[in-house]
């Protein structure tokens, strides 16, 4: 299991103890004082739910149907781990894919986004925010692979990173079917021309 895994995990089990003992709490409360106790459990969920559509709330359908703004990957490199994830998006609804998802991650190199092809193949894209010259090796490949194909399993993985791979990166990602774009790739998908995803998104 990977680190990324291991984080989302732990910060779930961590959100999901806090809710079982506040809801307990909160039953207690209604049982002694019912009275100010449901007025006020009513205000929290109204809270709650305005704080969720938020934080979830998608891209403008003005921004979306004109796609994302002409960036170079200059920019890109000036970029935050959520603002490539938010540009990832943009590029995947452009190219058309549907139900395009950026969920936002706690983990500062990496993040993803989810959606699906015309055909219904499911896609999961990993970003990583690298610097220009780091290779990802074979291991951060393997990585993304071993949760692609568990629990997470999904038709189309995509691994988009700011710098580079190494040969033996490129040759694993190939063998398995994981679709690769270093830097340059990513550059060539800035400006809408066809990079190595192209054939795998109307497929």
């Amino acid at each position: 299991m990977s680190a990324d895994v291991l984080i989302r995990f732990a910060d779930w089990m961590v959100r999901a103890v806090v809710v079982v003992v506040l809801l307990f709490a909160y039953l207690a409360w209604v049982e002694r004082d019912p009275v100010a106790a449901l007025p006020a459990g009513g205000a929290v969920l109204v809270a709650v739910s305005a704080w969720h559509r938020v934080t979830q709330a998608p891209e403008p359908k003005a921004a979306r149907a004109a796609g994302p703004a002409p960036v170079s990957i200059a920019d890109v490199d000036r970029m935050t781990c959520r603002e490539l994830q938010l540009l990832v998006a943009s590029l995947l609804r452009r190219d058309d894919v549907g139900g395009v998802h950026a969920p936002t991650s706690r983990v500062d190199l990496s993040s993803e986004v989810l959606g699906h092809t015309p055909t219904g193949r499911t896609v999961l894209v990993r970003c990583h925010r690298d610097a220009p010259r780091r290779r990802l090796g074979a291991a951060a490949v393997q990585r993304f692979l071993d949760d692609t194909l568990g629990v997470r399993a999904t038709d189309l993985p995509v691994l988009v990173t700011t710098g580079r791979f190494t040969r033996s990166a490129l040759a694993l990602g190939e063998s398995r079917g994981l679709v690769l774009l270093d830097r340059t790739q990513l550059a060539t998908w800035l400006t809408g021309r066809p990079t190595r995803l192209t054939p795998h998104l109307g497929a």
